[in-house]
């Protein structure tokens, strides 16, 4: 196996991995409607944008190390996939401000 395969292959067990942890992660209630859903239903919604180094799913898909995911995943609450689209159809600005008291939900 020549080097390239080999980082490829790593790359991909690595990948992986990550999202295995993940799906561990979001197997929790919903921390807003206290309801269990299926992981797959399951969002990670930053508390604060501003502060959002990127998705969790895009830091995974650039091979970003388990420690960046897992701070990131630190910024986030993990909530289902309703109540992530209710608190999405309500915003209406991204501002300072807006966020100064954490979650914006209207």
């Amino acid at each position: 196996m020549r080097n390239k395969e080999k980082r490829k292959l790593t790359r991909a067990i690595l990948k992986t991995k990550k999202m295995s942890w993940l799906n561990k992660y979001r197997n929790q209630p919903c921390e807003i409607c206290n309801k269990t859903f299926p992981v797959a239903c399951m969002d990670l919604h930053h508390k604060n944008p501003l502060i959002k180094r990127d998705g969790i799913g895009r830091l995974i898909r650039d091979a970003y190390s388990f420690k960046v995911v897992k701070e990131e995943a630190k910024k986030c609450m993990c909530i289902c996939s309703n109540c992530h689209r209710i608190i999405h159809s309500k915003e209406r600005v991204y501002d300072k401000e807006t966020y100064k008291e954490g979650v914006f939900i209207l």
